[in-house]
């Protein structure tokens, strides 16, 4: 089977948990929990909702900007 069929045959269970940066505030001393990413449930979806798989996130400019300086 070559990748892009295993990619998207998805044979692994959904994770328990999730991670997640939480921003708290202006600057870097605000973002994450201790400077680290937090682990989070990862919610069973009702019915008329779906789960998605995410597998690559990006960051744009107007981030740094928020994580910088605050809203």
């Amino acid at each position: 089977m070559n990748n892009i069929k295993k990619y998207k045959k998805v044979s692994h269970a959904v994770p328990k948990v999730s991670k997640a940066w939480h921003i708290y505030g202006q600057g870097m001393e605000n973002f994450g929990d201790d400077k680290k990413f937090t682990e989070i449930p990862v919610p069973e979806p009702k019915d008329d909702e779906l789960l998605v798989r995410n597998d690559a996130i990006g960051l744009c400019f107007s981030d740094t900007k928020v994580i910088k300086f605050g809203s």
